[in-house]
């Protein structure tokens, strides 16, 4: 077992030139991140590269990479990163999650910085909310340091990791990164009430990061909708599913939950960790839309967007050309519902934005725009004005479909555009 050692020794074997892995979300390395990014700024001729997805908005890398002294891509930007990025400080990779785990393979990882569990008896650590890209990242680094943290769920599925592949241990000084969830406004209120008319019996769904999603698992919990499972990304609205009894937690049940990842407070951690249901998968599989297709029936995608056009294309990562966020796993989801046996995707977004003054459906995407979702991928886009079911319409009666569900104060310019 290596032996636990503070974060500055934990870092010294870095090799020059160091293409460095940090996992995400819940699961960041804070610890260490402020240590390489102090042991960047003091020695920036060592030219450290970090590669992440989503990361909290506690980054305290940002002034190292800002300054020059640690290179840093990321394939989900949000938060500090937003402005790294616009700013030329950062690069974008534009990678759907079912690919990173090969993109990392490619690169090749040399360090590989995670948060786990504490050791068992049996020197099994757990990677705990997060598995996605971590444990590709694992499997492929030379080096492997994680920080300890007491407070970090042993979740279920193939998150074990035994401490014999770990370098240097260090004892994190940083809580673990939570993401509460906050009310969700009327209009996302009333767009998961449309959702929620349009699912089918007993779906699997798929449910994202936002007010949609929240809101769209409260409304279950006040409609009944009969068992469900869920893949993908959970929330804290995973716990009110399961305390109301929607979730399909029978012990016969075929992978009745199947996560990449845990963004949530305590109340989801506590679930997860008794829960065996509930397991955590790599985007090998819990981003792959065969293995999902596979295995479960009646998936149903929600993702959000940006903007979508009068022909359905769907930007779900740039504002004015800048990158604000990322393909994530939506795309894999979509594909994964098409083939879903029973299943569906749905785009939801609010019609406009900026208190009403810009329409989210737009006559065609803004130049720079990202086209994150093609036309002919989805099944319906839904905005608090009702539901535009696209599958099998043409051009003319998307545009049509999609003109009825925008801001009001909207439509007779849509029309209007489309027209011309």
């Amino acid at each position: 077992m290596p032996r636990t050692v503070v974060v500055e020794r934990a870092l010294a074997s870095l090799p020059p030139g160091a293409r460095i892995v940090a996992s995400p979300a819940s699961a960041a390395p804070t610890t260490l991140l402020a240590g390489l990014a102090e042991l960047a700024t003091h020695r920036p001729d060592l030219g450290f590269h970090l590669y992440a997805g989503l990361q909290p908005d506690d980054q305290p890398f940002v002034e190292a990479v800002v300054a020059g002294h640690l290179g840093y891509t990321t394939w989900f930007v949000a938060g500090p990163s937003r402005a790294l990025v616009r700013d030329g400080h950062a690069a974008y990779l534009p990678l759907r999650l079912s690919d990173v785990p090969a993109f990392l393979t490619r690169l090749p990882v040399d360090v590989s910085l995670v948060r786990v569990s504490p050791p068992d008896a049996h020197g099994m650590v757990s990677l705990g909310p997060s598995l996605s890209y971590s444990r590709a990242a694992v499997d492929t680094a030379r080096v492997v340091i994680a920080e300890v943290d007491p407070a970090l769920p042993r979740t279920h599925g193939p998150t074990l990791l035994s401490v014999d592949r770990i370098t240097a241990l260090v004892d994190s000084d940083r809580p673990t990164p939570t993401f509460p969830s906050a009310p969700p406004s009327a209009v996302a209120t009333t767009i998961a009430g449309h959702i929620a008319a349009h699912l089918p019996p007993a779906p699997t769904l798929q449910l994202g990061l936002g007010q949609v999603p929240d809101a769209l698992a409260a409304t279950l919990v006040d409609r009944g909708i009969g068992r469900l499972r869920a893949i993908g990304l959970a929330t804290d609205g995973l716990v009110d599913l399961a305390d109301a009894g929607l979730l399909d937690l029978s012990p016969h049940a075929p992978t009745p939950v199947a996560l990449v990842r845990l963004m949530g407070t305590e109340r989801l951690w506590e679930l997860a960790a008794a829960t065996p249901q509930i397991g955590l998968y790599p985007s090998s599989q819990g981003h792959d839309p065969s293995w999902l297709a596979r295995h479960f029936d009646r998936l149903v995608s929600v993702n959000s967007a940006i903007e979508v056009d009068l022909s359905g294309q769907v930007n779900a990562e740039t504002l004015d050309g800048h990158p604000i966020a990322g393909i994530g796993g939506s795309a894999d989801f979509v594909d994964a519902a098409r083939a879903s046996d029973g299943g569906r995707s749905i785009i939801a977004l609010p019609a406009a934005a900026r208190g009403g003054a810009i329409s989210r459906i737009v006559p065609q995407l803004r130049a720079g725009a990202a086209t994150t979702i093609p036309r002919h991928a989805h099944d319906m886009v839904v905005t608090e004005h009702g539901v535009a079911d696209l599958r099998g319409r043409t051009v003319a009666e998307r545009a049509e479909a999609l003109v009825a569900i925008a801001d009001p104060a909207h439509r007779d310019a849509l029309a209007a555009a489309w027209r011309s």
